[in-house]
């Protein structure tokens, strides 16, 4: 499901907690693009693909370059995701898709994934084809992104750059999001994927000392 209105839970709910982020992590499909607003059909099989199987993610992914699907960005999202940088944030993206599935998707929509410093994606068979890596780092994890561990990786290599899971923030549009923010320790900000409000983080960065 996705969030109606913008709701925030763990570190992020307090005041004086905010000032302690280091780290944004966004979502994907539904948060940076919106994936499902344009044919909402698609943007279901897309969620049941990707939650429910373990290759027929990549069908789709491959049904989206067959017909030239191109997603609209969310501009306040983008605008955010620049605006954390200008504040010496690390940000970050995690998603279930695969290596090869982000990089052309992002292609086609223009996003620039250069203003991710760190992405997770999901590690598969077709990312031996994908040689233009923009300048981010990208880790490569085993199943999806709201398993106990689905984050793991993202939380070892914030970890080993002292950030703690506690001064890091999930930004996404489901239930599966914020499950995949909580295993981790992360806070999160829910957001309608239709039409993201991005508030209590422009308010969390203006909070920084």
């Amino acid at each position: 499901m996705s969030y109606n209105d913008t709701t925030v839970f763990g570190n992020a709910a307090g005041g004086g907690a905010m000032r302690q982020i280091k780290a944004i992590v966004f979502d994907y499909d539904g948060t940076i693009v919106d994936s499902f607003s344009v044919s909402r059909i698609m943007g279901f099989v897309k969620l049941f693909c990707f939650r429910y199987f373990t290759l027929c993610y990549l069908l789709f992914e491959a049904a989206e370059i067959f017909l030239h699907l191109r997603w609209p960005i969310h501009p306040v999202t983008a605008a955010c995701m620049r605006r954390a940088r200008e504040a010496g944030l690390l940000v970050g993206i995690a998603t279930d898709r695969s290596l090869w599935g982000i990089v052309t998707s992002a292609r086609r929509s223009d996003v620039d994934l250069h203003l991710a410093d760190v992405i997770r994606v999901r590690a598969s068979i077709m990312d031996r084809w994908i040689r233009d890596r923009s300048a981010s780092v990208f880790l490569r994890s085993r199943g999806t992104k709201d398993l106990p561990r689905g984050l793991g990786d993202l939380g070892e290599w914030l970890t080993a750059r002292r950030i703690a899971p506690s001064e890091v923030l999930f930004i996404g549009d489901d239930q599966r999001d914020r499950r995949a923010a909580l295993n981790q320790g992360f806070s999160f900000v829910g957001v309608d994927r239709h039409n993201p409000d991005l508030a209590p983080v422009y308010r969390m960065m203006q909070s920084l000392p």
